[in-house]
C-alpha cells in the first residue's frame, strides 16, 4: 500500500509484520486462478463463481497445491511455496521501495524467527535441499546455508531458507 501513488501523503508510520516478499504479477495470478478453476470446469470470473459451494473451491486449490513442485517451469519460487496465494501488484513494490516510494513514512518492520514453520509443516521432508534453495533468489544460496547452520536437517534448511527468502530477507 505503501508504494501506490494513490497513497502518497497518508501515512506518517506504519508497522509490518509477516510481510511477505512474494508478491505476483497479473498475468501470474490469472494463470493460477484459471488453474484452480479449470479443474471445476469453470472459469476465474465472479459470473462462473458465484453459485459453487466453497468447499469446492478449497478441494480445487488443494489439488493445484498439490502439483505446485510440477509447475517451476511455469510458476517459478511459488512452486516451491505451500501456498498458490500472494498480493497481486502491477509494479514491483521492493523496487518502488528502495526508489523512494515510502521515504518520510517511518517504518516498523518485523517478523519471527521461525516465521515459515507453519507453512513449512504442510511440506514432504526433503534429503536435498540445494536445488530448492538455489531457485530462491535472492538468496546467498544452499552453499551459503549449509556452511551457516552444518547441523541442520535438509528439511530444516530448507524450511530456514524459505523463511528468509519469505518474510526476513524482503
Amino acid at each position: 500500500l505503501l508504494v501506490l501513488p494513490e497513497a502518497k501523503g497518508l501515512f506518517r508510520r506504519a508497522a509490518l509484520q509477516s510481510l511477505p516478499g512474494t508478491y505476483f504479477t497479473a498475468a501470474l495470478a490469472h494463470d493460477i486462478a484459471t488453474s484452480i478453476t479449470a479443474e471445476l470446469g469453470r472459469e476465474p470470473r465472479v459470473d462462473d463463481l458465484v453459485d459453487l459451494p466453497p468447499d469446492n473451491l478449497v478441494e480445487a486449490t488443494r489439488t493445484i497445491t498439490a502439483q505446485l513442485p510440477q509447475r517451476l517451469d511455469r510458476w517459478g519460487p511459488v512452486a516451491h511455496t505451500p501456498t498458490p496465494f500472494s498480493p497481486v501488484m502491477d509494479v514491483d513494490p521492493w523496487a518502488m521501495l528502495r526508489a523512494g516510494a515510502a521515504r518520510g513514512v517511518q517504518l516498523l518492520i518485523g517478523h519471527t524467527r521461525d516465521e515459515f514453520s507453519q507453512l513449512a509443516a504442510k511440506l514432504e521432508e526433503t534429503d536435498n535441499a540445494t536445488p530448492i534453495i538455489n531457485a530462491l533468489t535472492p538468496t546467498p544460496g544452499a552453499d551459503r546455508y549449509r556452511a551457516a547452520y552444518p547441523s541442520l536437517s535438509p528439511t530444516a534448511l530448507r524450511d530456514t531458507a524459505l523463511s528468509d527468502w519469505l518474510m526476513r530477507m524482503p
